[in-house]
């Protein structure tokens, strides 16, 4: 792309985004624990909004497929 005069950047792969000092600073990899991952937590995304008085928190793991099936239908199906 570069030859052709098109603007762009690397294309990295997973380890090499997460190995970048902009991630480590702006703490954009999380860990969180998880009952599925064999290390016992999963590595994630951090948001990247940034709130001084109002940090970011994270309350939950990605869910276990079929995890929220019931509170969903229940919420859905219930009646008025």
């Amino acid at each position: 792309m570069n030859a052709a005069g098109v603007t762009c950047g690397p294309i990295n792969t997973l380890d090499g985004v997460f190995a970048s000092d902009q991630v480590a600073a702006r703490d954009m990899k999380i860990s969180m624990p998880h009952p599925l991952s064999g290390s016992g937590s999963v590595d994630l995304i951090g948001n990247p909004v940034k709130f001084s008085e109002t940090p970011v928190t994270y309350r939950k793991a990605p869910p276990i497929c079929g995890a929220d099936t019931d509170e969903i239908l229940n919420d859905w199906l219930k009646e008025d």
